[in-house]
């Protein structure tokens, strides 16, 4: 390529433009820009001169500039509330690969400390991103009236918000927590003591509704019930408010996988009590920690992939314009048995 080297020294310390691109290349400004964004047809002769060129300057497309055009950036916005939970950060880490699959970079925006649930989406909006996918968010009408009124297509991940009209995915929490407490009741547990996350949360809520639900079919009453929030040291402290005054259920469910850790902790170590033959526990997640030696913790799995795969798609479809009903999609769990809930059914 004839003045190739004068060329690319041109641009001196600055970053290279597409109009250098194009001197080089020897072609107009505008097969460059369509060389890169593929938008038609070129022969491969001119795509190759114009890659030559573009590597030779260290030329990269100014994607934001683009999007000042276009009115597009490709970036969906992905809210991390302030939780410990292992479970969000592996639904954060399927949701980025899932977006790439669909042409999508991701920016995280995560909670700080302090910060309403409903400030931080409100942040997010702040940005050009396309779409937003929201992992938790409290159930409030401020939290419906943003996400009613936001320009920005919005879908709710593992959460859902009545009248918020967006779409949302998540678990069948009812579901899931009935099949909890069949599986429980036919191993023999009839004092069921339930550690739960936030109590404003539709997860939260559900999973209790199914559970007592079911235990009510069976004439069980599950009346220990202790709220606090999806982390470690939330479970140890609800474990020891629980068993404080003596109480010894059967069983103690968690609606979260990291609530069990704490709360296994606790009765081990510091109660001196066994798990499973002195007091069993229940998770809820499938986090990979569950299946770790030291919890071995029998859980509800919930199904990630499929969960983040549905999410995708509902956001892409709304990004793309398409129309449609607000979309509720929830998802069957099904039970990992480990070894942390024991059977009291008397051997045959």
């Amino acid at each position: 390529m004839a003045g190739s080297k004068k060329s690319a020294e041109s641009t001196g310390n600055r970053p290279a433009t597409s109009s250098d691109v194009a001197r080089l290349a020897n072609v107009s400004q505008s097969t460059v820009s369509r060389v890169f964004s593929d938008t038609c047809k070129l022969s491969d002769e001119t795509r190759k001169r114009v890659l030559e060129a573009a590597k030779q300057l260290g030329y990269r497309p100014n994607k934001i500039a683009r999007s000042l055009v276009s009115n597009r950036t490709n970036i969906i916005g992905i809210i991390v509330m302030n939780n410990e939970s292992p479970f969000y950060a592996t639904l954060t880490n399927l949701m980025i690969t899932a977006c790439r699959k669909f042409g999508f970079c991701c920016m995280v925006i995560r909670q700080t400390p302090g910060e309403q649930g409903i400030d931080t989406v409100t942040r997010a909006l702040d940005y050009r991103v396309d779409g937003i996918v929201v992992t938790a968010i409290e159930d409030s009408e401020s939290a419906s009236e943003i996400c009613r009124q936001s320009s920005v297509p919005i879908v709710l991940l593992n959460r859902y918000i009545a009248g918020a009209g967006v779409d949302s995915v998540c678990c069948d929490n009812l579901e899931a927590g009935s099949l909890a407490a069949q599986y429980l009741l036919d191993n023999g547990h009839r004092t069921i003591a339930c550690l739960m996350g936030d109590a404003a949360a539709s997860t939260t809520r559900d999973r209790l509704a199914g559970l007592r639900s079911k235990a009510e079919e069976r004439n069980i009453s599950i009346d220990w019930v202790e709220y606090g929030s999806y982390s470690y040291e939330s479970g140890r402290e609800m474990c020891r408010k629980l068993l404080a005054d003596g109480k010894r259920p059967d069983v103690i469910f968690c609606s979260g996988d990291i609530i069990a850790f704490g709360a296994m902790d606790v009765l081990r170590y510091e109660l001196g009590l066994r798990v499973p033959e002195d007091i069993s526990v229940m998770g809820f997640d499938d986090t990979a920690e569950t299946a770790w030696a030291s919890y071995n913790l029998t859980t509800m799995r919930q199904p990630y992939e499929e969960l983040v795969e549905t999410a995708c798609q509902l956001l892409v479809r709304r990004i793309e314009g398409k129309s449609g009903g607000v979309v509720r999609s929830l998802h069957a769990c099904r039970l990992v048995e480990r070894g942390s809930v024991q059977s009291l059914q008397p051997k045959e």
